[in-house]
């Protein structure tokens, strides 16, 4: 465990964490301490119980995404279609096992799943779904962006308004509450992320370049046929590849998230799936799932990378 941890305890830590951020890794002083709370609540120390629980609560990310597909309407086959075209995305199959973001995607996809419901239950479970997530990374906020939009279209601006505001309220109450009982401060500790970000490799390259590449590695990592029916149903006007059309713009115009956007927008993946899946040919998911494997494996024979 982190001896900031083992020397203060844990509410201490919580308390002073903006500060402490800094001097931390680069993959926890980006994030809100959520993941290294988790860790010292299952008592896990080793990389071997921590890529375990990594892959055990990553996968849940694929009956998730057949459970909003089927909560948005959408036929049983083309339901499984978008569980499958998850399940064998190149982005899954490569960062699936030893990036948290694996585990962030199937945080995100639980609140989906409710907020994009029709009542006040559903949003309040989804709401506090969506707190506790926003405590492992602060990009999965974007979730109730994407759902509010899909509101929006599916059942107007009343209902979209009511669930954003529901949603508001019961995030701010959880670090309300977290604030008054451990010091934790949000606010700095989103300011710590953004340092932490400015410090990363994407300052490799300018910020133009970022505004296409991010979007397009996004797309390539998701996998070639899924991007490619998941644009066609923006075209077509699908509510759910407007959501997540609104929430991938808006992220590589506010640049916190430029590079590794085929694993820090892992959780936007399932989102793509269930868009893509309203189109494409269920009948030959056999064959598009062969050719997602072959580019997850084609990717990891040629390209060198960190992972």
């Amino acid at each position: 465990m982190l001896p900031a941890i083992d020397s203060l305890g844990l509410r201490d830590f919580l308390d002073r964490f903006a500060e402490i951020a800094p001097t931390l890794p680069i993959h926890p002083s980006a994030h809100p301490p959520g993941t290294l709370v988790l860790l010292e609540a299952t008592g896990i120390d080793g990389p071997r119980g921590f890529a375990a629980l990594v892959i055990l609560i990553g996968t849940g990310a694929v009956p998730l995404t057949y459970l909003l597909a089927r909560r948005l309407g959408i036929a049983a086959d083309r339901s499984r279609a978008a569980a499958l075209l998850i399940a064998f995305s190149p982005a899954a199959l490569l960062y699936g096992v030893l990036s948290t973001d694996a585990m962030f995607a199937t945080f995100g996809l639980a609140a989906a799943c409710l907020l994009v419901g029709a009542g006040l239950r559903d949003w309040i479970g989804g709401a506090i779904a969506l707190a506790v997530a926003s405590f492992f990374s602060w990009a999965l906020l974007a979730v109730g962006a994407f759902a509010a939009v899909v509101q929006l279209l599916r059942r107007g601006l009343r209902s979209a308004v009511a669930m954003a505001a529901v949603a508001a309220l019961v995030v701010i109450a959880l670090y309300l509450v977290l604030f008054a009982a451990t010091g934790f401060d949000p606010i700095g500790s989103v300011r710590a992320a953004g340092d932490a970000y400015d410090l990363g490799i994407s300052n490799a390259r300018p910020y133009l370049f970022w505004l296409f590449g991010s979007p397009v590695a996004f797309a390539v990592a998701l996998g070639i046929p899924t991007a490619w029916f998941a644009a066609r149903a923006l075209g077509a006007g699908n509510e759910v590849a407007i959501g997540l059309a609104a929430i991938v713009v808006v992220s590589v115009l506010i640049g916190l998230t430029k590079a590794e956007t085929e694993r820090i927008w892992l959780f936007m993946g399932p989102l793509a799936a269930v868009a893509a899946a309203t189109l494409v040919p269920v009948r030959r998911m056999p064959a598009i799932c062969v050719l997602l494997v072959a580019q997850a494996l084609v990717t990891q024979i040629l390209l060198d990378t960190v992972w």
